[in-house]
């Protein structure tokens, strides 16, 4: 059985950031050990998992923060940024990840609960965006309906904070290609599943240029309603994990299961 935790980045010893930087560079070309350094140090948190033997088999790196948005109490609303993610390719298809997350977004939003809470990502692929659709009821972009223009605004605003000089107002990202890109035979698409997959063929229209690196900003409302049905429990399941003086959570299902109905995903880079 797979065991899920989250820590905080400064709980990371050098063990652990050596064995995630490992499990990154195999997915990811390009990659550099000082660069993947220095962007974990600008996280808050990360969730991690690793199989019973031990070896780590995924890690989500992540930054809890408050941004200026005229629409929330006081101005702000609570971000959530999900950036480095790697699922070890052998686990694919089992959604080994995402109810993890989910529940370390849910213990994030307990403690806060009244404050406007947002989680904003970068979709290096379709993968990723597959997933992050599956996840809530509601995602921006998505095909059925315009961003708001509240919302929009707040995206540009998290763009030009977090990426500065590399954001595009059209929401996509071009990182530099030190940080890595997703190696190309991971990221590949079949020119025959567009037909067939409508949210495919809509990132290729707002993302086409992916496999050069660029990656699509999404953002979805986080609150106890946003969950779509598949992951609402895991949720619900976090607002009552309890978390250790260290900032140190128990993210493993309470129910005991170790995957769910929709597909694993290796996540963007950023």
């Amino acid at each position: 059985m797979s065991k899920f935790k989250s820590l905080s980045v400064a709980a990371i010893d050098n063990s652990l950031e050596r064995e995630m930087f490992a499990l990154y560079a195999r997915h990811y070309s390009g990659a550099r050990e000082d660069v993947f350094a220095s962007d974990l140090a600008d996280r808050t948190d990360v969730v991690v998992v690793h199989d019973d033997c031990g070896p780590l088999l995924g890690f989500m790196a992540l930054k809890v923060f408050q941004h200026p948005w005229i629409e929330g109490p006081g101005g702000k609303a609570r971000i959530i940024y999900s950036g480095d993610t790697v699922v070890d390719q052998a686990y694919w298809g089992r959604n080994l990840m995402a109810p993890a997350v989910m529940r370390f977004l849910g213990n994030v939003w307990s403690r806060a609960p009244s404050m406007p809470h947002f989680h904003f990502t970068l979709m290096g692929g379709y993968r990723t965006f597959r997933i992050f659709c599956g996840a809530y009821r509601t995602i921006y972009p998505n095909r059925k309906e315009a961003t708001p223009p509240e919302i929009a605004s707040l995206v540009d605003g998290l763009g030009r904070t977090l990426f500065g000089a590399v954001w595009d107002p059209s929401g996509l990202v071009r990182l530099p290609e030190e940080q890595g890109r997703l190696r190309a035979d991971i990221a590949g698409i079949a020119p025959q599943a567009i037909e067939t997959k409508p949210d495919l063929a809509f990132f290729l229209e707002r993302n086409p240029r992916f496999q050069e690196g660029f990656e699509l900003a999404c953002i979805a409302p986080l609150h106890p309603q946003a969950p779509s049905r598949v992951m609402r429990g895991a949720f619900e399941a976090g607002t009552r994990a309890p978390r250790s003086a260290d900032g140190t959570i128990d993210l493993s299902d309470p129910g005991g299961r170790t995957r769910s109905d929709e597909p694993a995903s290796l996540a963007p880079s950023s």
